[in-house]
């Protein structure tokens, strides 16, 4: 994580803190991560989806990330949720090793 990111644990939920963005453990492979702009905004991101690539809820995912997913064809970059939920489930991932 990085300077000024936080770890919250609450019973056996997992929750982080990201560049203003709340991250938490909902199920599985699955995440729900606050938007950085709306904080009363929060998207899925769920890494089952896609071949392990992640499929996120935010409109940047729905109109441009994901129709060329659907055609085949690998993005030039992630959304901001898939990068942030993608690193609080490695660290969850090594913590628990």
């Amino acid at each position: 994580m990085r300077l000024g990111d936080t770890k919250m644990e609450k019973g056996s939920e997992r929750e982080y803190r990201e560049n203003g963005m709340g991250i938490k453990w909902y199920e599985a492979k699955r995440f729900l991560v606050t938007s950085l702009r709306n904080p009363l905004n929060v998207h899925m991101v769920d890494f089952d989806e896609y071949d392990g690539y992640g499929e996120c809820s935010c409109e940047y995912f729905q109109f441009i990330i994901g129709p060329k997913l659907k055609q085949g064809k690998k993005p030039f970059k992630k959304c901001r949720h898939l990068r942030s939920a993608k690193r609080a489930m490695e660290n969850i991932q090594t913590s628990s090793d």
